[in-house]
């Protein structure tokens, strides 16, 4: 489900894998919010992004069709580079942090679910800047009726009773 959203919080989030931290499909940003772990070393002049191997990243599944039952897990997040669930990375994401969306993954997502009470936001631009909106549980097979096909370059994410209490 997709929200337009006044974006006056300062909330942000981080992501980590489904089991394993999964930095290298974004960086967080520092200086919002409580910090976090993202699973990767923290490279001194990257000032708080977090850095990570590429074959730290968890591989997109060609043959996924759809997602399976979110998990409920605060944070989690499915993440497609096609519509209809297709390629995907399911994470959680660390709450109240930013992250820019790295490498193959920036600007390559067709279709989204954040697990049920977590408020997936969205954002054209790094560091959770420009027009962003919302997305709630269970999300969108695909963000193109949206018009957010390709067009995600950081996210964040929020408890949905973060949210509301804004």
């Amino acid at each position: 489900m997709l929200f337009n959203i006044p974006f006056v919080c300062s909330a942000t989030l981080l992501l980590a894998g489904s089991v394993t931290a999964s930095p290298a499909i974004f960086a967080r940003q520092g200086g919002h919010g409580g910090g976090g772990s993202g699973g990767g070393g923290q490279d001194p002049g990257n000032q708080g992004n977090i850095t990570a191997k590429p074959t730290e990243i968890g591989t997109p599944q060609p043959n996924a069709t759809t997602p399976e039952p979110p998990s409920g897990t605060p944070g989690g997040v499915l993440l497609c580079e096609q519509v209809e669930w297709s390629n995907c990375n399911y994470t959680v994401l660390q709450l109240d942090e930013c992250y820019d969306l790295k490498e193959k993954w920036n600007r390559t997502i067709s279709s989204l679910g954040p697990d049920n009470g977590t408020v997936l936001l969205t954002y054209e631009d790094v560091k959770c800047s420009g027009n962003g909106t919302g997305w709630l549980y269970p999300g969108s097979p695909d963000i193109r009726h949206d018009g957010w096909n390709d067009k995600i370059s950081s996210i964040k994410a929020i408890s949905d009773t973060s949210y509301h209490s804004h």
